[in-house]
């Protein structure tokens, strides 16, 4: 399903959103990243990946998805599985300081 950013407009899954606390309003993840860098006063630019699919041990096909989001503590690159639409199954995450160059997480 997909959902309208409040601030630029774009349409993106619900899962790539996330909703302020302030407003109220709906930040794609470009725009949160951008807001959250202009808060801290420091240059980040979203990284997109493309999905990738590895073979666990029984030979299941698992496809994962990656996000890449500015948090208050750093840079952080998530991966996940999809289930029915929605972040689900495997997931990770790689959490690194403001200074780290986000391609090498």
């Amino acid at each position: 399903m997909k959902v309208v950013c409040d601030h630029c407009g774009a349409k993106v899954p619900k899962y790539e959103t996330v909703i302020s606390p302030e407003d109220g309003k709906r930040h794609c993840f470009n725009c949160f990243n951008k807001k959250i860098s202009q808060e801290l006063g420091i240059d980040f630019e979203t990284v997109n990946f493309d999905p990738i699919t590895l073979e666990d041990s029984y030979g299941g096909k698992h496809t994962f998805h990656f996000r890449s989001l500015l948090v208050p503590t750093g840079k952080l690159i998530e991966a996940f599985e999809l289930k029915e639409g929605e972040p689900g199954g495997y997931m990770s995450g790689v959490l690194d300081g403001f200074s780290c160059d986000i391609s090498d997480l």
